[in-house]
């Protein structure tokens, strides 16, 4: 089989299966955001789903690029599924930490919450992707056994 799309190239499989947590995560938020706003709002939050897409990209960008370097860095490792998972925590709080502090806005006192969605989101995506990470664990450590 072609070593290039081969599912146990961590070259290919790493990044592949990051971009798949970053955008679930973002997607996951944006919902959430919307119905939490929509609900202390008067007006049509869903028409803020695309800026706020675009947003939790544009500053969640510089955390899914460390997660990813530690997934390709230590995905021969055993425990990797909970080093992602506190990577995961901790880019997703500072991404959204930043966010908060860049726009200098607390969302009408609301901020704490969206802040939490965001790390949740980012917590939940990576928990619905541990089957494939646990794959690349495996595959790596089949191949470095051979």
């Amino acid at each position: 089989m072609n070593k290039l799309i081969n599912t146990s190239n961590r070259f290919l499989m790493t990044p592949l299966i990051s971009l798949s947590i970053w955008i679930l995560a973002i997607l996951m938020s944006a919902v959430v955001d919307v119905v939490f706003i929509s609900l202390f709002s008067h007006g049509e939050a869903w028409e803020a789903f695309g800026l706020i897409i675009v947003i939790s990209a544009m500053f969640s960008l510089p955390g899914i690029i460390i997660f990813w370097l530690v997934f390709l860095l230590n995905c021969k490792k055993d425990g990797l599924f909970n080093l992602l998972f506190l990577t995961a925590l901790a880019t997703s709080f500072l991404s959204a930490f930043v966010f908060f502090i860049a726009i200098n806005e607390n969302f009408s006192g609301q901020g704490f919450w969206l802040l939490l969605f965001a790390v949740l989101s980012a917590l939940g995506a990576v928990a619905l992707h541990r089957p494939a990470i646990n794959h690349v664990l495996q595959t790596q450590k089949i191949n470095n056994d051979v």
